[in-house]
């Protein structure tokens, strides 16, 4: 096993040298009589297994910093809310830290996790005091608008060909297809969106396409249309679908949202289709039409070229979700 800091063979996570290199952060006030407190001072050891979290998305370093972190929680806390980490990291570096410090935590105190926080997409690049003028922490996620379109940047289809290929069903030429797909970061498509005004975006993954617009949608409080003949599949997808080859995941996908989403006139199979549980799937971006257009053909110049429109906002209600062919 290699120290989690140092890179260095050890018998656990740290290795002895790193392990009394950690230092104790002192108590510190911030603003109005608040107590601010870390697990260890920032330096040595304590920093490495901190970028490691951050920027190599190390889950194990979260367990060093936990272990010093719950020994600190006050008496009488009742829950743990993380502060979230501005959502284009979150996409470039795949974690939150916070979130993942916050249940590590939670794991060792026996005290929950509470979520609801969101964070804008994007902070000033600096550390530090130079943090002082980001504003306020949003209390829910940011709401789309009537008239915004919604672009998605990959093609659907990872968790219905991951079963046909568990089934032997497909060749190596569609594995081939299916897996590029999962292995394409969604970095050009995060960091192409801050030339735009975005007003919200989530990755479409386990709770598949349906799922993760229904939560952009119920949240925003405006409803959806979104076109079928429009959505992206991956080769064979459709096919597989309509031979019955479709994971529980999305079954279960497809009963979630039965009572936000309506389907109209498709088929059970296209149902299925639309709510296929992602693995490692695009962005499903939501933006004015201007800058939407504007957007897609940067995606296409830029080799995301099977980025589409799929949709868009019509107006104000509970967040209904309607699909047509």
């Amino acid at each position: 096993m290699l120290c989690l800091a140092c890179a260095m063979p050890s018998g656990g996570p740290l290795c002895e040298r790193c392990r009394l290199g950690l230092r104790a952060a002192p108590e510190v006030t911030v603003g109005d009589g608040i107590t601010g407190m870390a697990g260890y001072v920032h330096e040595g050891p304590a920093r490495a297994l901190v970028h490691a979290l951050k920027y190599r998305g190390v889950i194990a370093a979260a367990g060093p910093l936990a272990e010093a972190m719950a020994d600190r929680v006050p008496a009488g806390i009742t829950a743990l809310v993380p502060v979230p980490r501005a959502r284009i990291r979150v996409l470039r570096y795949g974690v939150d830290p916070a979130v993942v410090l916050a249940r590590a935590v939670s794991e060792r105190t026996g005290i929950p996790v509470v979520g609801g926080l969101s964070s804008r997409w994007w902070w000033r690049r600096h550390a530090g005091r130079s943090r002082g003028d980001r504003g306020a922490v949003r209390l829910s996620p940011g709401p789309v608008r009537k008239g915004d379109l919604l672009i998605l940047t990959k093609p659907l289809g990872t968790g219905i060909l991951s079963s046909a290929l568990k089934r032997g069903l497909i060749d190596d030429g569609v594995r081939i297809k299916m897996t590029n797909v999962m292995k394409t970061l969604n970095k050009t498509a995060a960091e192409l969106m801050m030339n735009y005004d975005v007003h919200s975006c989530t990755d479409v993954t386990g709770f598949g396409l349906m799922g993760h617009l229904k939560e952009m949608s119920t949240g925003s409080k405006c409803n959806a249309r979104i076109y079928f003949d429009k959505l992206p599949f991956i080769e064979k997808t459709e096919e597989m679908a309509t031979a019955g080859v479709v994971p529980a995941g999305t079954h279960n996908n497809l009963d979630f949202v039965s009572k936000i989403v309506d389907f109209g006139n498709l088929s059970k199979t296209q149902q299925l289709l639309a709510c296929d549980a992602q693995t490692a799937g695009g962005l499903l971006v939501a933006l004015p039409e201007a800058d939407a257009h504007k957007y897609l053909k940067e995606l296409h110049e830029n080799e995301v070229n099977d980025a589409v429109i799929i949709g868009e906002f019509v107006e104000e209600g509970e967040g209904r979700i309607f699909v047509s062919n």
